[in-house]
């Protein structure tokens, strides 16, 4: 039933019944499940605090190695939608950590950097970068270089920074 909720985008309906179903089965082997689709559905309505509690138990106790993949990425971005940057960047870069040739390993990265450019963070974003142009050549993000050089800049490594911009 929770998937059909789930299916026809009927949200409330979806989180009312998995929240009675937790309270009724904690310890059912569905229990991960459920708490997965609660997730992405409190993660739909931007709700990240809620979505965030969920994804934690998923990511911890999930059998499934692609649930539990998918649970960390979301984590982090329920962080980045809270605000809290510095646990963001961390999750952002301990999922690239764990899950290196997950398809969104190197948005995670990618993120990280970001993060830390965001805060002012030039030393993060001068090692988060060269990182993801390293360990993901095809990735699509081309500012990267650019966004390095900047970082270098800031650093007043000017000749990093020259090096980037002709690369860039």
């Amino acid at each position: 039933a929770l998937s059909c909720y789930g299916a026809v985008n009927e949200e409330k309906q979806l989180q009312s019944a998995g929240k009675a179903f937790l309270a009724a089965h904690p310890a059912s082997l569905l229990a991960t499940n459920v708490h997965f689709l609660i997730a992405e559905s409190r993660f739909k309505e931007k709700q990240y605090a809620e979505a965030l509690a969920h994804y934690e138990e998923v990511s911890q106790k999930a059998d499934n190695a692609d649930v539990k993949a998918d649970a960390s990425y979301k984590k982090a971005w329920c962080l980045q939608g809270l605000g809290q940057k510095d646990k963001a960047q961390k999750a952002f870069v301990e999922f690239t950590d764990l899950y290196r040739n997950h398809e969104n390993a190197d948005d995670a990265l990618y993120m990280a950097a970001t993060i830390a450019s965001e805060q002012a963070r030039w030393d993060d974003a001068v090692k988060l970068l060269p990182r993801l142009i390293d360990q993901f050549p095809r990735h699509p993000f081309t500012a990267a270089t650019f966004e390095l050089a900047m970082a270098q800049g800031r650093l007043k490594d000017f000749a990093s920074m020259e090096k980037n911009l002709k690369a860039f």
